[in-house]
């Protein structure tokens, strides 16, 4: 069976039943709705804000683990690092509303009573410790950037699980409150997956563009044996673009399986199947080369293959993105 990649959270009401004469009064049941609604709004840009800095603190430390710097380059983007690392518990702390806070622990739980029962939102846990961030990670070397790069992606999408599941906060109370609108969060997390899994596909596309070409030059060139020897290099690389575009929207993405993704646009639950667009995936990681005009030849067949499975990929991403576009 495929696996799921679940993109919205289901909308969490508790429906104990309670005794008529137990429930507050509709004014009070609607005082306390408006100072819900409140208290999730002020979340929701906390968890913006934390969301903003994770995404920096990713940026960073991809470039420190993938790029070239001198150690006085790597500690300039250190201290810009440790700044936005230390940053996070403060802007936790200033997202409370009347002396609560629905970001710091996730154990507890806000209620909400109304006429049929009582509302349950959960807490989560986004600071620094809740995100699972080692307060000592560093970028000062290409193996720590690496492991606090990984430590990152991780946070990432527990932020964006995060977002999904205050959505569905917002438009359980809406429900309740005519003045608070649904929101249309996972929809357009949807969107951006989509897109960024399409650009990336595109990429790839015009990777295996240029590897076509250098393999009818090898086929149909005169050329010495260093220069096949460069051609089959980039070839290589070309080929290896496959693995290193795959990744899309800081972790998530379907472009690197057959995961299905998964979107409740409020009237409707959509699945979008994936695709390996991997080098495996594509058929591409059997040793391919052009350093002779047979190699060459022998490759072609499974370049072609490989650019037809692209090509479908990108038309189904454009008919995803248009369903999914319906739905704003």
């Amino acid at each position: 069976m495929k696996s799921k990649s679940i993109l919205l959270l289901c909308v969490f009401i508790a429906s104990t039943a309670v005794a008529a004469n137990a429930q507050p009064r509709f004014p009070q049941r609607q005082k306390q709705l408006k100072q819900t609604a409140e208290l999730v709004n002020s979340s929701i840009t906390g968890i913006q804000m934390v969301e903003s800095i994770v995404l920096r603190l990713y940026e960073l430390a991809d470039e420190g683990a993938n790029g070239s710097y001198s150690q006085q380059q790597r500690n300039i983007m250190n201290n810009e690092f440790d700044l936005l690392l230390s940053m996070i518990n403060e802007v936790v702390d200033s997202a409370s509303y009347n002396q609560q806070n629905m970001l710091n622990s996730s154990t507890e739980i806000i209620t909400a009573n109304v006429r049929n029962g009582v509302l349950e939102f959960p807490c989560v846990d986004i600071t620094q410790s809740g995100l699972g961030l080692d307060a000592a990670m560093t970028l000062t070397s290409h193996q720590s950037a690496a492991i606090a790069l990984a430590e990152l992606k991780v946070s990432v999408q527990i932020i964006i699980e995060i977002k999904l599941q205050f959505a569905s906060y917002v438009n359980t109370l809406a429900k309740h409150l005519r003045s608070v609108k649904p929101v249309k969060t996972a929809v357009l997390i949807g969107l951006e997956i989509l897109e960024a899994s399409k650009e990336k596909a595109e990429w790839t596309a015009r990777g295996l563009d240029r590897a076509n070409d250098l393999i009818y030059q090898s086929i149909n060139g005169s050329y010495s044996d260093q220069q096949r020897s460069i051609m089959n290099n980039e070839f290589c690389a070309l080929l290896g673009l496959a693995d290193t575009a795959v990744e899309v929207y800081y972790g998530m993405g379907i472009v690197a399986s057959t995961d299905i993704l998964i979107v409740d646009t409020g009237t409707e639950i959509l699945e979008f199947p994936g695709f390996d667009l991997t080098s495996a995936g594509l058929g591409l990681d059997i040793g391919l080369g052009i350093d002779t005009p047979e190699n060459a030849q022998a490759a072609y067949p499974y370049v072609e293959a490989a650019q037809l499975s692209v090509d479908e990929a990108i038309a189904a991403l454009d008919a995803y993105i248009e369903e999914l576009s319906q739905h704003l």
